[in-house]
């Protein structure tokens, strides 16, 4: 009997402890649970903040890369220039909708060895020798603005220092005769070869493959375009070719040209406008639409005299609107400053000599620099703000630097190599100068 009363007290007491013990295992296994979503949480917290730093480093770097090839094509400027060049272009992104920032401690000016892959940083007094930049990139407790981090403070980190580097020397192979700084697209049939004027006037059959093109951007051809020479995007961009279209020499990515604006100094009163006649040849005023807006309209022409290689006439336009089969003939080597619209519409400007170098067109303003209807020209183009537009079957013969270039229709530009040595004016030089172009090295 004693056994069997301590049976049933045992099978009596194991029935009423289960419900305790349940309450137990409950009780554990919330704890087992809140464990293991606080290790999830801190996981999923650390892919989050080194995500989002992740894309604070990326974009760092893309600043610095920016600003130290802008920096690095802007050497021949002198240090200050480059330096602002920097700071211009690294503000061009934003880290959590704040443009990055730049000090001058931040942008050292040395040289590159490209034998042992080292930089080393010039004293002051030695910038001017300088042919590489580098660039630090950074936010950090230093500068009072480190990364916040959100999930991680749980575990005792409220914020993190990120900082990159990048090197870029300069490299003036990169760059050609055609110059677009953020992009340059060929449509329809359009391309681009070379010449040398001081072996005579451009033929197709003896035509050179040094129709070089350079962009900080990318470089697009479609519809049978051609580049015939090398085509060089931006560091970070491509060439894009479609629908048959090809480049005959590089696509090697690193270029990174940077023009100067267009200094305009006194040229709105110390100026060659009192040598430019009255009246056009069909007996209309040049000017009725503005004491310094040149238009030419309805078949009409006037003529430009020129000066020498040594003094070249200057001339200051507000506007240029030449339309309708009109002509503007210029007699000698000149330079024209435009503040404004450039338009011409089937019409030409004549160089007489066809010398490329004999005709320089300065366009300080944004607006657009537009060629229409089977015009052929030959000149220079300078328009670091605006975005130059040739159509429909224009012959371009010279050289053309602008913010942005597209070609449509049939246009061929035709560069010509024997300005590779010349400069515009004093101080802007066109390629292959010694100011126009960049590639990262580290």
């Amino acid at each position: 009997m004693k056994v069997e009363i301590k049976t049933r007290r045992n099978s009596l007491s194991r029935r009423e402890s289960l419900p305790g013990l349940l309450a137990d295992e409950g009780g554990a296994v919330v704890v087992i649970v809140a464990v293991v979503l606080a290790v999830l949480i801190g996981f999923a917290g650390i892919v989050i903040d080194l995500g989002h730093l992740f894309v604070v480093r990326s974009t760092l770097q893309n600043a610095a890369d920016s600003a130290s090839l802008a920096a690095a094509a802007s050497l021949s400027y002198g240090p200050d220039e480059a330096r602002n060049q920097a700071q211009i272009l690294a503000q061009h992104h934003a880290v959590d909708g704040t443009p990055v920032t730049l000090v001058l401690a931040d942008i050292d000016l040395g040289n590159w060895d490209e034998g042992s892959k080292t930089f080393t940083v010039l004293a002051p007094d030695q910038e001017a020798n300088a042919d590489s930049v580098r660039v630090t990139s950074q936010r950090s407790s230093a500068r009072n603005n480190p990364i916040s981090l959100f999930f991680m403070r749980i575990f005792g980190y409220e914020d993190s220092d990120v900082r990159v580097m990048a090197v870029a020397h300069y490299e003036p192979a990169l760059c050609g005769g055609i110059i677009g700084e953020t992009k340059i697209t060929f449509n329809s049939s359009t391309g681009t070869d070379s010449y040398n004027s001081d072996y005579g006037p451009y033929s197709p059959v003896s035509a050179n493959e040094n129709g070089d093109v350079c962009s900080c951007g990318d470089i697009e051809l479609n519809s049978s375009a051609i580049v015939r020479g090398n085509a060089n995007p931006g560091p970070d961009n491509t060439v894009i070719m479609n629908n048959s279209s090809y480049v005959t020499g590089s696509t090697k990515p690193g270029g990174c040209p940077v023009l100067a604006d267009v200094e305009l100094g006194d040229i709105a009163t110390n100026n060659d406008n009192g040598n430019i006649p009255a009246v056009t040849d069909g007996g209309k005023d040049p000017f009725e639409d503005g004491p310094y807006d040149l238009a030419l309209h309805n078949e009409d022409s006037l003529t430009l005299p020129g000066g020498t290689s040594l003094n070249p006439a200057r001339y200051y336009f507000t506007s240029v609107d030449i339309a309708h089969s009109s002509t503007l003939t210029v007699m000698g080597p000149t330079v024209m400053y435009v503040t404004g619209k450039f338009e011409m519409h089937s019409s030409t400007i004549v160089n007489t000599g066809q010398n490329p170098e004999d005709l320089i067109i300065m366009v300080s303003s944004i607006e657009d620099v537009q060629f229409n209807h089977n015009v052929d020209f030959y000149g220079i183009i300078y328009a670091p703000n605006a975005h130059v537009v040739l159509n429909s079957g224009v012959g371009f013969y010279g050289a053309i630097m602008a913010q942005e270039i597209t070609l449509n229709s049939s246009v061929v530009v035709h560069y010509d190599e024997s300005l590779g040595d010349i400069a515009l004016l004093s101080d802007v030089e066109i390629l292959p100068g010694n100011t126009v172009s960049s590639v990262l090295v580290q």
